[in-house]
């Protein structure tokens, strides 16, 4: 009540991020490369051709990435997908924000432990 908002309608949120360190590490591509460029980052993956087996990852540091996207001209292009973080390489990222007190429920708080 009183805010305005409704159950199911959009919200727009202001102020989250602020003082996050992101805001000045993600703020360009050129920002991100001074303080990640030797970072994996997963770019692709080839299924296997018979669909049996493990994929092949592509990864590449963010420097080259960058690189590539600034200049990449196909249809098709690569783009990070990062589904997994890799310990002691990827560390950082986490340190670049915080979870919002607003989304402070976690489901698996929830879930049995076995």
């Amino acid at each position: 009540g009183g805010d305005g908002a409704s159950v199911g309608e959009p919200v727009i949120i202001d102020g989250l991020a602020d003082g996050w360190r992101a805001q000045e590490r993600w703020c360009s591509a050129e920002e991100f490369v001074k303080h990640y460029g030797d970072m994996p980052l997963k770019v692709h993956e080839l299924v296997s051709v018979s669909g049996m087996g493990k994929g092949t990852e592509l990864w590449l540091p963010a420097r080259y990435y960058v690189e590539y996207a600034q200049n990449a001209t196909t249809d098709a292009p690569f783009y990070v997908f990062q589904k997994k973080f890799i310990e002691g390489q990827h560390d950082e990222l986490f340190k670049d924000y915080e979870r919002p007190a607003l989304f402070s429920d976690d489901l698996w708080d929830l879930t049995p432990r076995l």
